[in-house]
């Protein structure tokens, strides 16, 4: 079952996250909305947990079931993570081979922070964002990729459970979600601290959020079309909430509202132009940040940063920085459409082709053996 609306409202979030990497001095760039584009993420989780529940929620029965689920999940999220981490590493040696030939380092410290080659075997391994580390590395929101496929683990381990057991585990893994989220806040730790605990709030109320939808319908009733325009003060005081359980909270509702694709709202959604957006949502959210990298790299060069408490680029006033805006995404929604033809889809087919081939029974010995 495919959920059009909410497919495309993933495309527009990942534009969303697009943005707020993307720091250059604007007419938009520093509005509150902007500034709290990282929040995107907790809509994703709470997606994909709504999205993931609904198709394997009734189907991981057996071991095999299970394992096969397991290889799905790598083959969606791994090749291009993959391919993406590559490319990092790429532009992180290409800006060393510019810093050796001009006499300085160009736009901050070689090989440190971020780009501290200890974390290469983390991010390799899909390990980098459990929190182990202070700080996000490399591609830095592929973060939020490594939360994701622990979450798919952690889906198979609850969703193996006997349906009593099943719901009781529900229950607790977002209520202790919660109390970590809140008892070791972003406001006191890093990020990284809170990440696994952001996720498997936002993952598993998706997934509540589902079977909400399905009792919902089951009884053949919808939602007043009118409620989707809730979304307009949805955003509003996302903005305003940021480190609190809120943000997921009202994503959930705002989920539940868009499945049932009823209104004004979700039709216009439903143009082509951003449904294709949403398919490629993934490519945006992870090829996105080698954009925002090369951009920054160039404004190095060209002596165009400028520190406002973070760096900005500073495009000579603000309307060149719309302008310059507009050209990032039409690059970013380019590249990832390439990306998305060329990695994505054939990495996620191969290995969905992987998860369908039969399992070989053993052959049973003979009385002679």
């Amino acid at each position: 079952m495919r959920f059009t609306v909410l497919d495309s409202w993933r495309g527009l979030c990942a534009l969303w996250v697009a943005v707020y990497h993307f720091r250059v001095i604007s007419h938009f760039g520093d509005t509150e909305l902007v500034r709290h584009g990282h929040l995107a993420v907790e809509f994703f989780f709470v997606l994909s947990g709504f999205v993931i529940t609904c198709a394997y929620g009734d189907r991981l029965l057996t071991t095999a079931d299970r394992v096969k689920f397991m290889i799905r999940r790598f083959g969606r999220l791994y090749p291009l993570h993959l391919v993406t981490l590559l490319a990092v590493v790429a532009m992180e040696c290409a800006r060393w081979a510019i810093s050796m030939k001009v006499g300085r380092e160009v736009g901050g410290a070689l090989f440190e922070g971020a780009t501290d080659p200890a974390t290469l075997i983390p991010n390799l391994l899909l390990i980098h964002g459990w929190g182990f580390w202070p700080d996000f590395t490399w591609n830095v929101p592929s973060w939020s990729i490594s939360v994701e496929f622990l979450l798919c683990g952690l889906f198979v381990l609850v969703f193996a459970l006997p349906r009593r057991l099943m719901a009781v585990a529900l229950f607790t893994a977002i209520g202790a979600a919660a109390f970590l989220y809140t008892r070791y806040g972003i406001a006191e730790q890093s990020e990284s601290t809170t990440a696994v605990a952001r996720g498997v709030y936002a993952f598993f109320l998706g997934g509540l959020v589902y079977y909400a939808y399905r009792w919902w319908k089951g009884r053949e009733r919808g939602v007043h079309p009118w409620l989707e325009w809730l979304v307009i003060p949805v955003f509003l005081v996302v903005s305003s909430v940021d480190g609190t359980l809120l943000p997921p909270l009202l994503f959930a509702a705002m989920i539940f509202i868009f499945a049932f694709e009823g209104g004004v709202v979700s039709r216009a959604l439903k143009q082509p132009s951003l449904v294709r957006l949403g398919e490629i949502s993934y490519s945006i959210y992870l090829v996105h940040y080698l954009v925002v990298l090369a951009a920054f790299g160039a404004a190095a060069v060209l002596g165009r940063i400028t520190d406002l408490g973070a760096p900005w680029i500073d495009a000579s006033g603000r309307l060149y920085g719309d302008l310059l805006t507009v050209v990032y995404l039409a690059v970013v929604i380019g590249l990832s459409a390439v990306t998305y033809a060329l990695v994505e889809s054939p990495g996620r087919n191969w290995f969905n082709g992987l998860a369908n081939r039969p399992t070989r029974r053993r052959p049973e010995a003979s009385a002679g053996d």
